[in-house]
């Protein structure tokens, strides 16, 4: 039985679920551990800047309970980026960080690999395009979103 699959609302940033015939909308499993792993806040690194110019020792550096004790976060650092300015860097960050949080979908054999790319479509619009491979090399997901 498939999982109950997250579509990922650009206007809102958001995952939603959907209802279809009475019943939530299930499938593409692969797509929606990706939407969850990138768009779940992990905890910041203790060197990260917050999005506010805060020290992270000072304040909240999001991640989630569950987290705590677990060998691997889930979720990305994705959000560190709201509000920087230096379009190369974050383009590059954006890739960085969600490598690092789709990093556990390889470990457990789930995909061979990603092709992750991350560019700005507008002076403030960030599309990250994530392609997950099997290990024959065909597609299982393409996912194109609009982060901000």
């Amino acid at each position: 039985m498939a999982d109950i699959q997250t579509v990922w609302d650009t206007v809102t940033a958001r995952g939603e679920y959907q209802i279809k015939d009475g019943s939530l909308l299930a499938g593409k499993d692969v797509e929606t551990a990706v939407l969850i792993s990138l768009f779940t806040d992990r905890i910041a690194d203790i060197n990260d800047d917050l999005p506010d110019s805060t020290s992270t020792t000072r304040h909240d550096r999001r991640g989630w309970w569950g987290d705590t004790g677990q060998q691997y976060p889930i979720g990305s650092r994705l959000y560190l980026l709201e509000r920087r300015k230096a379009p190369l860097l974050v383009e590059k960050d954006a890739v960085n960080y969600a490598i690092e949080a789709l990093q556990w979908m390889i470990d457990d054999l789930v995909v061979a690999r990603f092709d992750v790319k991350a560019m700005f479509v507008q002076p403030n619009q960030l599309r990250l395009t994530v392609d997950a491979f099997r290990q024959d090399g065909s597609v299982i997901s393409k996912i194109s979103e609009d982060l901000w």
